[in-house]
């Protein structure tokens, strides 16, 4: 992110409000464009799509596949007794042995179990009373994450992963 490129003018103090807001509106349009271009270019933001894309939207579902083919007799366990760093790296196993094992966010996604299960926070979501399923087993409770580090985490933040659990899964 360069700062090189930036046109530096004078304040001079005056009663006019005017002049000071088209400062204002010049630096937020230079900061706007800066951000944005960083976000796109040096941050890779397309190819952040594209890896979204090829996991929660199963683009090419091997990985999908293969993580539920090595965690089958995890999951059928009630969640409280699943070992969450052992599917951590069965997931990351599976994304290694799938055809996105070159894909260069694919450190990016996670797996959680949630306290309650999908279906349960869903109709929580909806304002069902129905109570949530005490020994829930882990394929009920497993969900994706996708973590990413500032600048995008401005956009893939909390809301849409959890947009991209209840839709997606």
């Amino acid at each position: 992110m360069s700062l090189k490129n930036i046109k530096k003018n004078k304040l001079i103090y005056n009663y006019h409000e005017r002049e000071y807001l088209q400062y204002i509106d010049s630096a937020l349009l230079n900061a706007s464009k800066t951000l944005l271009n960083f976000i796109i270019k040096d941050k890779k933001f397309l190819s952040l799509l594209s890896s979204i894309r090829h996991y929660f939207l199963l683009d090419s579902g091997d990985f999908f596949v293969i993580f539920f083919d090595l965690a089958e007799s995890t999951l059928i366990k009630p969640k409280n007794e699943i070992d969450i760093l052992k599917l951590e790296s069965l997931l990351e196993l599976a994304i290694r042995n799938s055809i996105f094992s070159s894909d260069p966010f694919s450190e990016c996604v996670g797996i959680i179990l949630l306290e309650d299960d999908l279906e349960t926070n869903q109709l929580n979501i909806l304002g069902s009373q129905n109570q949530s399923l005490k020994y829930s087993d882990g394929i009920r409770s497993l969900a994706f994450t996708y973590n990413v580090e500032w600048p995008l985490s401005l956009i893939i933040n909390e809301i849409v992963n959890k947009i991209l659990k209840y839709i997606f899964f």
